[in-house]
């Protein structure tokens, strides 16, 4: 085999092999290995190599491979600008800082995909089970999903819920409760967590989600709601205050030059 073409499966290889830690929680090298369909000695060697690039870093406490935030940076969704991560997630990782349970933002997509944007799961010291940046929320079983479809216009709630076999009675009488209260919660007992999302709104409608994550093991969800509701509603109230300022200040500044002829041509 040429040069050239041992380089194209390594780069493969590689790619399915950070493909394969970004979709889990945190992996050991030997189930990397049979996950990407390589040999143990290969795994550890592609491992070392993004390890020095920067993409994937080992977990001191577990020895599991993760990705880090360089390899998150490679999504264009990613690093899209319109989720306005210069004033999100200053906000969002103080808010973490001083909880210390885990925090998710998400955003739905045009294709009314619910994605990750940014989380505290590396910076948490609570944290069970890590949600990377990009994954994919499902709408019916996420306090973020329902939250959105609570939120949305009627009629493409309703389609979506009939999409997904769930325009039931039960399911329009949850998100009737999750308007009337302004958040939406979960508790998912066999993962042991609880899930509280509340919105984040510019000009009055929901811009993103924000979603706190609770082990069960530590307090009930009325107890979640008790300790952290209110924190949560004065946080996402002044997230949305500056992404109104921001909006504000956009609509009200000056034209450049070249902006100027387009208008007068």
């Amino acid at each position: 085999m040429s040069g050239s073409r041992i380089e194209i499966q390594s780069l493969r290889r590689g790619i399915r092999l950070l493909r394969a830690i970004n979709q889990s929680d945190g992996a050991h090298p030997r189930e990397l290995a049979g996950a990407v369909g390589i040999n143990r000695s290969t795994a550890y060697r592609l491992l070392d190599t993004l390890v020095a690039a920067g993409y994937v870093g080992k977990d001191a406490h577990d020895g599991r491979y993760r990705t880090l935030a360089a390899a998150r940076r490679l999504s264009v969704a990613f690093e899209d600008a319109a989720w306005h991560p210069d004033i999100l997630v200053p906000a969002i990782d103080a808010l973490g800082t001083e909880i210390c349970w885990p925090l998710g933002l998400s955003t739905r997509t045009a294709d009314d995909d619910l994605i990750v944007r940014h989380v505290t799961d590396e910076t948490s010291p609570l944290v069970d089970r890590r949600v990377p940046p990009g994954s994919r929320l499902p709408l019916l079983e996420t306090a973020a999903g329902r939250l959105h479809l609570a939120m949305m216009d009627a009629s493409a709630s309703e389609a979506l819920l009939h999409a997904a076999g769930a325009a039931s009675i039960g399911h329009r009488t949850m998100l009737r409760a999750i308007r009337r209260d302004g958040f939406a919660q979960v508790h998912i007992p066999d993962r042991h967590v609880i899930m509280t999302a509340l919105p984040i709104l510019r000009n009055g409608e929901l811009f993103a989600a924000l979603t706190l994550r609770i082990m069960d093991q530590a307090m009930t969800p009325d107890r979640a709601l008790d300790l952290y509701l209110p924190l949560l509603r004065a946080r996402t109230r002044a997230m949305g205050a500056a992404l109104d300022a921001a909006a504000a200040r956009a609509s009200t500044s000056p034209l450049s030059h070249s902006e100027q002829r387009c208008m007068t041509a």
